[in-house]
């Protein structure tokens, strides 16, 4: 073998490897591929192993089809992306066809096939999920019956073989369906050991990200408690947009980091009393590509950089520091963005108060389609209309703190 082609089997091995211990891929669907590999390798070692014992050319066969045929419709699912599909159509195959063919053409109860009949319960318990699980399960546990007491009632329908007293064929399938259980346990083990790993690192980025935004908030008395605040706003508005649970868990990280550029920011300007002047508005406005280039070596959180750098961004093209437009906006900054905004108006500035209810709403529906994306600022407004106690803004601070005045955030 040429050595440019061992490199390609280690990369496709490798490729394989990631692919099973890939957190974004669903359990089920990583599942689903480890056991079709399993599955594929014991089918074509059951030929030869055939073979050797003489069995029926009938039960060699069928084995050997049984092989390439699914071998051909595991292809055709990852060439058409249709896994969601297969794992039903599979779970039926294999359930109601495959397995009794192998019982009856393999020597029934007496031969090694009941082995085989595990794989299926197997099958259905690793791949498949809530209510189909239970009907296959129902239907396997028939079919299992119905295999024993065919086989018992009517042994004619059962192709026997003279083993001489040699039963290699059992102790070769014991060996192989123990060898696939063993590899599945401990891709189990190493999954729940990865996942506890991975787990920790992630309580270990989040507590980190709160104590590095709360620094950075901490920097300017008037914005304390901000990135937290627009996380949370951000989060809310992808929930009623219909992001799911993992999504607006991401997009919370996001935004608590947005403002991390204000770190690279000199604390003269920052703490500034009274407005900015435009040379140092124009500093302030450097930050989301400070924030960026901080970000930008979180290999594990590649999107923490669209919150810091986009969040900025205006519908209309004329925000910073890209004065990209409309749909050019990363979703996740078009969230940020409303959520941004939302927050400076309902905070206290040295200059104001916190803008009334109806001001907020009002500027939120004033920016649609110019300031915000109009589906994100449609959604501030419902969560303004419900909080009628307007609860979501800026707690009272203390005395003590007043007399700064910031740049709107």
């Amino acid at each position: 073998m040429a050595h440019g082609e061992v490199i390609g089997l280690k990369a496709n091995h490798r490729g394989i490897k990631e692919y099973f211990f890939d957190s974004t891929v669903s359990l089920s669907d990583r599942s689903f591929v480890l056991y079709s590999c399993l599955i594929l390798v014991a089918l074509f070692a059951a030929v030869p192993l055939g073979m050797v014992m003489r069995e029926p050319l009938s039960a060699t066969v069928s084995t050997f089809i049984g092989a390439v045929a699914f071998s051909a419709y595991i292809y055709y699912v990852f060439r058409r992306n249709r896994i969601a599909q297969a794992k039903v159509v599979l779970s039926v195959v294999v359930v109601v066809f495959f397995l009794p063919i192998m019982f009856f053409t393999n020597g029934g109860a007496q031969g090694g096939a009941p082995l085989w009949l595990l794989l299926g319960t197997i099958y259905i318990g690793l791949i498949l999920e809530g209510r189909m699980r239970v009907v296959m399960l129902i239907i396997n546990g028939i079919m299992l019956a119905l295999c024993w007491i065919l086989g018992y009632e009517y042994p004619e329908l059962v192709t026997e073989y003279t083993r001489g007293q040699n039963y290699f064929d059992s102790i070769a399938g014991l060996f192989i369906v123990g060898g696939i259980v063993y590899t599945l346990i401990m891709f189990g083990v190493t999954l729940y050991r990865k996942d506890e790993e991975e787990k920790n690192l992630k309580q270990l980025f989040e507590q980190t990200a709160t104590v590095l935004a709360n620094a950075i908030d901490a920097m300017d008395e008037y914005t304390r408690g901000h990135s937290i605040r627009v996380a949370e706003y951000s989060k809310k508005i992808a929930e009623y947009y219909g992001k799911s649970p993992a999504e607006c868990e991401e997009i919370y990280q996001i935004a608590l980091l947005h403002d991390v550029g204000k770190i690279g920011i000199a604390e003269d300007i920052i703490n500034k009393k009274g407005r900015l002047t435009e040379e140092e508005y124009d500093a302030i406005k450097q930050h989301p590509v400070l924030g960026a280039q901080i970000l930008e070596s979180v290999n594990e959180y590649p999107d923490l950089i669209i919150g810091a750098r986009h969040h900025h961004e205006r519908y209309d093209g004329g925000g910073y520091p890209d004065r990209l437009k409309g749909e050019e906006i990363p979703e996740i900054a078009r969230i940020i963005s409303v959520a941004d905004a939302y927050d400076a108006m309902t905070s206290k500035r040295s200059y104001r108060e916190p803008f009334t209810q109806e001001k907020v709403r009002d500027e939120i529906a004033g920016g649609a389609g110019t300031q915000f994306d109009p589906r994100f600022a449609e959604i501030m407004e419902h969560l303004i209309d419900l909080d009628t106690e307007y609860e979501m803004k800026e707690k009272d601070i203390d005395p003590e703190m007043e007399g700064k005045d910031p740049y709107d955030a």
